[in-house]
Formats: structure tokens, C-alpha cells, sequence
């Protein structure tokens, strides 16, 4: 009997980045599908609305085969759980990083014991590059290329404009 692997790739994505779109591609040589579940985040603030978040992605990983654009209303856990994904992937950009996102894994288990969380190394050249990066950027006027998918650079760059 094959079962689908399915992983989901969960976050506010404020703005998706390409090092978010690398997370993506490398998902895609485990998994057989790979959800993006745009997310709220209580503690964060969108400057897009979820629907305008999922729309962006959505045009970003349309080449891509196997990868489907979802919003996330709640806890990831329960999207995982009403989906049936027992995989979740999430990119580290540095050792700070880790142990935060470990704790988060964690907090995750407790939720939906079957959850396992794969943490999958940024790419050196990607590392530098963070949502809260891109919305600095943008607000100031500078050139998004080589932070965020070309496909909406002129996007994002409007839409965090100050």
C-alpha cells in the first residue's frame, strides 16, 4: 500500500522570501506534496491579509508540481491534523534560530503527538534574508531582488512601501 507524503511548510510568510521558496524545493525531494499553510500569528501583525498572502504564494509555486497554497485559520496543529500531515518542515537560518524553532517542535509533539518536525538547513547564500528583512527593505525603497521571487518583487515592494 504507497501513502502519500505529505509535509506542510507552516508560517505567516509576511513577506514569502526566496529563502521560503528553497524550503519549498527542498521539501519536494522527500515529500510527494508539500503544503503551504499561510498562517496568523497572535503575537504578529500582517501587513497583508491572509488571502492577499496566499495569493502571492500561490503565483510563486505555480511551476512547481505537488504544491498547494492553503490558509491556516488556528493552530497548525489542527490543519495538520484535519489533513491528515504527520510532517512538518521548517527552515533554520542559524543556531539561535534552531533552538527557538526546536521548542516550537516541541510545543507542536505535545499538541498532535504524530507531528514530526524536519528542520531543513538555509542555504549559506539565503541565510541573510528574513521577512522582517524584506519589510525594512521595502520600506525603505530598496531593491528587493535576491530576497524575494521576481514573480512578485513589484508586489511586495508596493505593498510595504512606507
Amino acid at each position: 500500500m504507497d501513502v502519500k507524503r505529505t509535509v506542510v511548510f507552516g508560517g505567516t510568510f509576511d513577506p514569502f522570501t526566496l529563502g521560503h521558496l528553497r524550503i519549498v524545493e527542498q521539501a519536494l525531494s522527500f515529500a510527494d506534496e508539500v503544503v503551504v499553510a499561510v498562517c496568523e500569528n497572535s503575537q504578529k501583525r500582517p501587513t497583508l491579509s491572509a488571502d492577499v498572502r496566499v495569493e502571492l504564494i500561490t503565483r510563486v509555486v505555480a511551476p512547481l508540481p505537488f504544491v498547494r497554497v492553503e490558509e491556516c485559520v488556528g493552530l497548525l496543529t489542527a490543519f495538520c491534523k484535519a489533513e491528515s500531515i504527520r510532517v512538518a518542515v521548517r527552515g533554520i537560518r542559524s543556531a539561535a534560530h534552531f533552538e527557538e524553532e526546536q521548542v516550537m517542535a516541541e510545543i507542536n509533539r505535545r499538541l498532535y503527538p504524530e507531528l514530526v518536525t524536519v528542520m531543513i538547513p538555509t542555504a549559506p547564500e539565503l541565510a541573510h534574508i528574513s521577512s522582517s528583512a524584506v519589510r525594512e527593505i521595502a520600506r525603505h525603497g530598496g531593491d528587493l531582488r535576491g530576497w524575494v521571487p521576481d514573480v512578485i518583487l513589484e508586489d511586495i515592494a508596493r505593498a510595504y512601501r512606507a
